[in-house]
């Protein structure tokens, strides 16, 4: 049984308080902002596991990124939000026996970047980009009611899920 969960989160500019960053507005707009959220997880509720080659995983990765990559910011945005789950439950009554493979496999892996780039030197009037992404990303693999899975080799239960954006406005 394994759970696990990663996270990397960068922006520019942070406000401190863990959910986006620098929200300026005026006659040169800039904002960032960045929020995740992540969660993993694994239930198996009137468990019992016996043995040789039972695994279960539960696996999240998220990797958000918001930019605004303006040095003569002439109305700039960025805007990533996030959220990434996986799941595996397997619930009441469970029993996995084995003696050879049960793979029960919940994987997700989410990628979001927003990169927004306004410049405005001298001459120019206005400039404006804009860039915005809000995603979601799941993966539950979920057995339930009077579990019973025995087996004497392979069987691979999976909830796969892979996520990749880019938003870009120049």
């Amino acid at each position: 049984l394994k759970a696990k969960a990663n996270e990397k989160k960068e922006r520019d500019e942070n406000d401190g308080d863990g959910n986006g960053g620098d929200n300026s507005i005026g006659a040169d707009l800039k904002e960032l902002f960045s929020k995740s959220d992540l969660s993993t997880g694994i239930t198996l509720d009137s468990t019992t596991v016996l043995g040789d080659d039972i695994t279960v995983i539960a696996q999240t990765s998220l990797d958000i990124t918001a930019e605004g990559r303006s040095e003569d910011v002439a109305i700039d945005g960025v805007r990533v939000e996030g959220n990434a789950t996986a799941q595996i439950s397997i619930q009441g009554n469970s029993r996995l026996e084995s003696t050879g493979n049960v793979n029960i496999n919940a994987t997700s892996k989410l990628d979001a970047k927003a990169l927004a780039e306004a410049k405005s030197n001298e001459n120019t009037a206005l400039d404006a980009a804009i860039a915005l992404t809000k995603i979601d990303n799941t993966a539950i693999a979920h057995i339930s009611g009077s579990t019973q899975i025995s087996t004497t080799g392979k069987l691979n239960l999976a909830a796969t899920t892979q996520t990749t954006v880019e938003t870009d406005a120049d």
